[in-house]
């Protein structure tokens, strides 16, 4: 049923899937069923701490993006 909801958005005419809503475990299940669909998709996932980027990564994500990690990164750089 996943699989016709993600063919109906158009998956197969994406170059690149963003997954980032507020739950890191479905980014990552978004990322694993994005990749098993289309293998030559770019998928980014956020996820909501350094804990879950291997996951992501291993589910096939291509970039990880940890708002809270970057988010700190910045404000440190600016004082």
């Amino acid at each position: 049923m996943a699989s016709t909801g993600t063919r109906d958005a158009g998956i197969d005419r994406a170059d690149t899937l963003v997954a980032a809503i507020d739950d890191s475990n479905v980014n990552v299940q978004i990322a694993l069923l994005a990749t098993q669909l289309a293998p030559d998709l770019t998928v980014i996932v956020r996820v909501g701490d350094e804990t879950y980027e291997s996951v992501a990564r291993h589910a096939g994500a291509d970039d990880v993006m940890i708002p809270e990690v970057s988010g700190g990164e910045r404000v440190s750089e600016q004082w």
